[in-house]
C-alpha cells in the first residue's frame, strides 16, 4: 500500500528526486514514450502512462499518484526551485531535466542500530545508565570524607518536607549529622552574639527587631533538627538538649508556636522515656564502676560525679515544667494549668491482679477484710513525673492572678524578684491583661491615690504610670492620680 503523503511534501519530493539525464538519454526516452503511446479516436494521447489532458504532455507518476506538469523540454527551472533545491539534504537528488521521479528516501538515522526483537523498543537501554534523581547522601554533600568542613548545612531539607523517599530529605534522621548539626547551630549563635554584641539567655528589646528575625532564623534550625530526632526515635541527653535548646531559643525569638511544640515533646514526653530507657543502663554503669573501682577514693568519686549529674538532670526538669505551666496559664487558661498540673504531680498507681488464679476457688473462706488488704497490698504507686513542692513558684503565681485572690502587688513582687531570665519572657505575654485588671480594681476601690502606689499595683515605675493613664483618659496631677 502507497504510504500518504501531504500535498507539500509530495512537491517538495518531487522536484527534489527527478535524476539528471543528458539529452540523449531524453531524446531515446521521448521515443520509447511515442511508441508505446496510441492515439483514441478523439485525438487523446494514452498508452504506457495514465491518461491526462488533450494534446498535452502531462502525466501523472502511478507510484506518486500526483500530476506532473513539466513537459519533457531542457526549459530552465525558476531561481526559486533552484535555490531551493540547494539546501535539500544530500539524501535526495535533483535535477534540471523533466522526467518521471525515481527516488529512495534515505534515512538519517542508522536503523542498524535499532534492537531486533519485537518487544525492544526503540528507546530501551541498559538500565544501569538510569541515575536517581537525588544522589545518596555520601555522594551529593561528601559526608563519607573525614574532616568535612565546607560542606553548607543550610542545604539541608525538613525531614517533614522532603517526603521521606530515603535520600538527602532524611539526612537528619542520621545521629551522627544530628550532631554535626547540631554544631553547625552553635556556630550560627555564636555569630549571633558577636554580631549584635549580646549574651546567653538575656531577652532582646521588643524594639529590636534585626535581633529578633536573627534568633528566628535560629529557631528554625532547631525545629529541623528536632524533626531529625523524633524520626528517628532518639532518646537521650542529645535529644533532651535539642528540645530544651529550642524551647529556651523560641521564648527569646517571641516564638510562641514553636516554643509550645518544644515544651510539649519534653514534658512529660521524652523526659519519661528517657527514664525508662536509661533507668536500668545507669544501674548497670554504677555497678560496673563498684567492680571496676581500684580504691575507695575512685568509687566515692564516681558516685559523686553520678550524683551531680542526676542532680542537673532534675533541675532543667523542674525548669521546663514550670515553663510548660507557666504557657498553660498565660497563654492558654487557668483551667488547662491545673489539669495538667493534676497530672504532673499525682502518683501513677499501677493496679496488679488482686488475688491469684488459685485462690479464687478459696473465696468462701475469705471475708471482705481480708479482701480488702490484699487488694492493698497488690495495689503500687509510682513517685510523680514531678514533686508539687519543687515547682511551687507557678502555683504561687496561678494564685495570685485567680478571680477569687486577685492579688497584682503580690504577682508583681513575685515575677520581679524570683523569677528567670524565661520565666519573666512568658509571664510578659499577660501582663497588659494583669494590669488591665489592676487598674480596673484601683478605679473601683480609689477616686484618686498617689502615682507611687498605682506603680506599685500595676508594677510599673512612675513614668509608666503617667503613660498608662494618659492613654486611657485619666489625669496625673502633683504626684496623686485622678481615676474618677
Amino acid at each position: 500500500m502507497q504510504r500518504y503523503q501531504p500535498p507539500h511534501a509530495r512537491q517538495r519530493q518531487r522536484n527534489a528526486q527527478i535524476p539528471t539525464q543528458s539529452p540523449s538519454v531524453v531524446h531515446n526516452e521521448h521515443q520509447a514514450i511515442g511508441a508505446n503511446t496510441n492515439t483514441d479516436t478523439d485525438g487523446n494521447l494514452y498508452g504506457g502512462r495514465y491518461k491526462d489532458g488533450i494534446g498535452s504532455n502531462n502525466y501523472v507518476d502511478p507510484r506518486l499518484g500526483i500530476r506532473n506538469n513539466h513537459s519533457y523540454t531542457n526549459t530552465p527551472r525558476r531561481n526559486d526551485q533552484q535555490r531551493a533545491s540547494s539546501s535539500y539534504p544530500s539524501g535526495y537528488t535533483n535535477s534540471d531535466q523533466s522526467g518521471p521521479s525515481t527516488y529512495t528516501y534515505k534515512s538519517k538515522k542508522d536503523w542498524a542500530t535499532i534492537p531486533s526483537k519485537k518487544n525492544d523498543g526503540v528507546l530501551a537501554s541498559p538500565a544501569g545508565d538510569i541515575e536517581p534523581m537525588r544522589s545518596s547522601k555520601s555522594k551529593k554533600f561528601g559526608l563519607d570524607k573525614e574532616g568535612e568542613d565546607e560542606f553548607d548545612f543550610e542545604l539541608v531539607q525538613s525531614v517533614s518536607r522532603s517526603g521521606g523517599d530515603g535520600k538527602q530529605g532524611d539526612m537528619l534522621k542520621d545521629w551522627g549529622i544530628q550532631e554535626r548539626y547540631r554544631v553547625f547551630i552553635e556556630n550560627k549563635i555564636t555569630k549571633h552574639h558577636s554580631t549584635f554584641n549580646t549574651t546567653y539567655h538575656k531577652a532582646p528589646q521588643s524594639e529590636a527587631r534585626d535581633e529578633i528575625e536573627s534568633l528566628g532564623s535560629i529557631v528554625l534550625l532547631f525545629r529541623k533538627l528536632r524533626e531529625g530526632v523524633v524520626a528517628s526515635g532518639r532518646i537521650d541527653l542529645f535529644a533532651m538538649e535539642v528540645f530544651e535548646s529550642s524551647a529556651r531559643f523560641s521564648m527569646l525569638a517571641n516564638n510562641r508556636p514553636q516554643l509550645i511544640s518544644s515544651l510539649s515533646g519534653l514534658v512529660p514526653g521524652l523526659y519519661n522515656a528517657q527514664d525508662e530507657q536509661k533507668g536500668q543502663r545507669e544501674v548497670d554503669h554504677t555497678s560496673r564502676s563498684k567492680f571496676h573501682a581500684q580504691s575507695g577514693a575512685d568509687l566515692a568519686q564516681q558516685l559523686k560525679d553520678l550524683n551531680i549529674h542526676q542532680e542537673e538532670k532534675k533541675e532543667r526538669r523542674k525548669e521546663f515544667v514550670i515553663l510548660f505551666l507557666l504557657y498553660q496559664l498565660v497563654i492558654i487558661g487557668e483551667n488547662e494549668f491545673w489539669s495538667n498540673y493534676q497530672q504532673l504531680t499525682q502518683p501513677l498507681e499501677k493496679k496488679r491482679l488482686r488475688r491469684h488464679f488459685d485462690e479464687i476457688s478459696n473465696t468462701s473462706t475469705t471475708n471482705d477484710s481480708q479482701i480488702q488488704d490484699q487488694s492493698k497490698r497488690n495495689n503500687t504507686t509510682e513517685s510523680p513525673f514531678i514533686s508539687p513542692s519543687s515547682i511551687t513558684l507557678a502555683v504561687n503565681i496561678a494564685r495570685t492572678i485567680s478571680p477569687d485572690r486577685f492579688d497584682p502587688i503580690r504577682y508583681f513582687q513575685i515575677t520581679n524578684t524570683r523569677t528567670t531570665e524565661y520565666e519573666k519572657v512568658i509571664l510578659s505575654w499577660g501582663e497588659d491583661r494583669i494590669r488591665q485588671r489592676a487598674w480596673e480594681e484601683l478605679r473601683k476601690a480609689y477616686m484618686i491615690c498617689s502615682i507611687g502606689w498605682a506603680g506599685k499595683f500595676m508594677g510599673l515605675d512612675e513614668g509608666g504610670v503617667e503613660r498608662w493613664v494618659d492613654e486611657r483618659g485619666g489625669k496625673v496631677e502633683g504626684g496623686m492620680v485622678k481615676l474618677r
